[in-house]
């Protein structure tokens, strides 16, 4: 047997094998222990107002150590070669060289999910695109019995609730052990309670907000002196969709107008209707009500602009109105990006609805709650932000600052993703 006290003080070279063996052993173990786990993201790549939301989320899986998005498909096919063009200058995926493994509708879907390795994770932000995902998965012929499912959800919609006549997405997906990720605390709660889905399935992960690009503009452009304005700026921006509220915004206006004489005020609204028949439709029937409630010369219209303009637009704006609610069809909001960047920017008039009230409030000196679908509500909120932002800018100006500091300790990117990175590896 070795005397270890003789072996150690006896011979100098023996101590640094020892010392090397060690850190081998360590080092080893460390780089047999790290399973990378592939991902196949299954989304639309095509609709321009997921882009920035998929390259920031998934550029950030590919560079973790413990990921590796290997390949794409997309729900609706378009002009791809122009699409794929701009994804590639764009750094867009990056370890997606090979166009081979980036996959469309008119492709099978079988074919992407092969890309995977038997311990992949599929992982899509709509309850529709993962139902489709649901079916192969789970067909005779299907051989992913070990893949992990996740659906991060943004919003709902009722496309995603049903289709199919009555089948039910959400029921489906259960049984196919797929796990949720809604970005508020109030989809999670819609899921558990109307559609049975278990609690253990449902983790809450915000959709952060690219914090270093808005710092970097805010040096760019914003102004920050506080001197009384002749005119108090209200924004919306967004799609013109019924969950969005804008008819309650448009009413609570004609009330500040009509029952708290309030004229020197402008109300921005930034977007359009959904590309389709209805949402031009919808579009029209905004203006006209505009008109009819005599409010044209306080409210105009200006269609998408890039993030960087809207984002500029911000800057000069004074308050934000975020005025969301549950549409006809049960489709409900999720986080609103818009909340997060008009906070970060200047305060904001919300509604009680998803979980918006409870990050901004004026508990918490941060923003005005109105109570969801209610226009009378929404117009006094409306009236108490612009009589603060009036009669005391500074304290206005400290409200506003304490929106921008819950802005960057709630949905700073390194917070989120890691969040969701926390879920994605969960056994």
């Amino acid at each position: 047997m070795i005397n270890l006290k003789n072996f150690l003080n006896g011979n100098v070279v023996n101590v640094m094998a020892l010392v090397i063996v060690a850190y081998f052993i360590i080092f080893s173990q460390t780089i047999f222990s790290m399973e990378q786990h592939q991902i196949l993201s299954c989304d639309d790549i095509l609709a321009k107002q997921n882009r920035n939301f998929l390259h920031h989320e998934l550029d950030y899986l590919n560079n973790s150590k413990q990921f590796d998005v290997v390949s794409v498909w997309a729900d609706k096919s378009g002009d791809i070669n122009n699409e794929l063009l701009d994804l590639k200058t764009r750094d867009f995926y990056t370890n997606l060289n090979d166009t081979n493994n980036i996959f469309v509708e008119k492709q099978n879907l079988a074919n992407a999910l092969n890309t995977l390795s038997k311990k992949g994770i599929v992982l899509s932000q709509w309850g529709h695109v993962i139902g489709k995902v649901v079916e192969e998965y789970t067909s005779e012929s299907n051989s992913y019995q070990e893949l992990k499912l996740f659906c991060r959800l943004r919003g709902s919609r009722q496309e995603d609730i049903t289709r199919a006549g009555e089948t039910n997405i959400y029921a489906t997906s259960k049984d196919a052990g797929v796990r949720f990720i809604p970005n508020s605390g109030f989809m999670g709660k819609q899921l558990i309670e109307n559609y049975d889905i278990d609690t253990d399935n449902v983790t809450r992960v915000y959709t952060p907000i690219d914090l270093q690009h808005l710092l970097g503009l805010t040096k760019k452009f914003k102004n920050e002196t506080t001197t009384k304005k002749n005119v108090v700026n209200f924004i919306f921006a967004g799609r013109f969709v019924e969950k969005k509220g804008l008819p309650i915004a448009l009413q609570a206006f004609k009330k500040l107008v009509e029952e708290y004489k309030i004229t020197d005020f402008h109300f921005n609204i930034i977007g359009e209707g959904e590309n389709n028949e209805e949402g031009r439709k919808y579009e029209k029937k905004l203006k006209n009500m505009v008109k009819e409630l005599n409010l044209s010369n306080f409210i105009s219209f200006e269609p998408f602009m890039n993030h960087d303009e809207l984002m500029e637009k911000m800057s000069e704006i004074d308050i934000g109105v975020a005025c969301s609610r549950i549409d006809s069809k049960g489709g409900t909001e999720g986080f609103s990006n818009f909340l997060k960047e008009i906070s970060y920017w200047a305060l904001a008039v919300l509604t009680n609805h998803t979980d918006h009230h409870k990050i901004f409030n004026k508990k918490k000196n941060n923003g005005f709650v109105a109570e969801e679908g209610n226009s009378e509500s929404l117009a006094k909120q409306l009236f108490a932000a612009y009589r603060l932002c009036k009669e005391n800018r500074p304290k206005f100006d400290e409200m506003s600052q304490n929106a921008r500091k819950t802005v960057e300790e709630t949905f700073a990117p390194k917070i989120c993703y890691g969040q969701l990175e926390a879920v994605l590896l969960q056994k």
